[in-house]
């Protein structure tokens, strides 16, 4: 459950690097 939540994040600071 806890790895749900890392893959979020994780690929919500991928997405916010690639935006930037």
């Amino acid at each position: 459950i806890a790895g749900i939540v890392l893959a979020c994040c994780l690929a919500m600071a991928i997405k916010r690097e690639g935006e930037k």
